[in-house]
Parts: structure tokens; C-alpha cells; sequence
């Protein structure tokens, strides 16, 4: 009887922590993904649809000017994104002599991709 009852206790247990897990995988992937999605005008358009959920006939009316901050934005993020990018380059500059070749082909890795996914 006891030896069922510990059974039963970790078996539930182990299945509460694989739900758990699972869930925070899930939870923390969808908000990564929306936060690492390439700024481009149309994703920040819907972004503020979607903060001011505007009905059918507001939208119509409020297009213009969502479209008008969506490219203001977007303008901004992409100017900021290449002040970043010089940024990464300058303090390669001034890492490379204390990095070992396996660090600096690292380095330049994860800077490549960053920049070729954030589209430079």
C-alpha cells in the first residue's frame, strides 16, 4: 500500500513538472517571437492595432495615422539598428587583440547572424 502511494506521488509529481515545463516553453516562445521580429513597418502597424483593438469603422479613420507613425517608427528602429551594428564592430575592434582565434571566428559568427537577421 505504501509503495503505491509513493508511486502515485512521483508519478504526479513528474507529470506536473513535464506540464510546467512544457508551458513555459510555450509562453516564453511565442514573446521572444514577438519581440525578435524584424521591425518593418507593416509589423509595427499591426502592433498598434492590436494595442488599440479598434473596431471596423475607428480603423478606417485612424489608418492614416497609425501608417504614418508605423514608417516614423520603423525609420527610427532601422537607425538605431545600424548605430547598434557600428557599435558591435567598434568593440570587435578593440576585443580582437585580447580574443584567441577560436573566440574572435565566434565572435564574428553571432555578429553576422545577428546582422543578417535584423537585415542591416
Amino acid at each position: 500500500m505504501k509503495k503505491k502511494s509513493v508511486i502515485m506521488l512521483l508519478s504526479t509529481l513528474i507529470i506536473g513538472i513535464i506540464i510546467g515545463a512544457a508551458a513555459m516553453n510555450f509562453i516564453s516562445h511565442r514573446k521572444f517571437k514577438s519581440f525578435s521580429e524584424t521591425p518593418t513597418k507593416e509589423n509595427i502597424s499591426k502592433k498598434i492595432v492590436r494595442m488599440v483593438d479598434p473596431d471596423e469603422a475607428q480603423l478606417k479613420q485612424i489608418q492614416p495615422v497609425i501608417d504614418k507613425y508605423s514608417e516614423k517608427a520603423y525609420i527610427l528602429s532601422k537607425e538605431n539598428m545600424g548605430k547598434m551594428f557600428n557599435s558591435f564592430d567598434s568593440l570587435y575592434i578593440e576585443l580582437k587583440p585580447f580574443l584567441n582565434d577560436k573566440q574572435k571566428q565566434n565572435f564574428e559568427k553571432k555578429i553576422n547572424h545577428i546582422k543578417t537577421e535584423f537585415g542591416k
